[in-house]
């Protein structure tokens, strides 16, 4: 495991960090997660992305919403209401049908998405 990522929330006006299990931090699994409406307790504020291999740590909201964006295309899936409210954050859309990707021009821009096959 190279990468985790964290995600802050505000509840009450305050950031905090939900807590989860070092394993279950990959971007695939909170990408799914997000998407589920499993982290609801406040609006999602950002999600920090921590190298432990290079000792580093970054911004990646905008990586995690577009892998959000991508995995509701893909799977035709509308995603709970925090997950939509952290989209539009971004400029992001979620759940289009194949039919149109015309629509939503920024879902093929990163091919590192390629992990869900629709």
């Amino acid at each position: 495991m190279d990468k985790i990522y964290l995600i802050q929330a505000v509840f009450n006006g305050t950031p905090f960090f939900y807590e989860i299990d070092v394993k279950n931090t990959t971007l695939e699994i909170i990408t799914k997660d997000i998407i589920e409406g499993q982290y609801d307790v406040g609006p999602m504020d950002r999600v920090i992305e921590i190298d432990l291999e290079a000792g580093t740590a970054k911004d990646a909201s905008e990586l995690v919403a577009e892998s959000v964006s991508q995995y509701s295309w893909r799977r035709d899936y509308e995603p709970a209401s925090e997950a939509k409210a952290f989209l539009g954050r971004f400029g992001y859309d979620y759940y289009v049908t194949p039919e149109y990707p015309e629509d939503r021009p920024r879902a093929w821009r990163i091919p590192v998405y390629d992990a869900y096959p629709a």
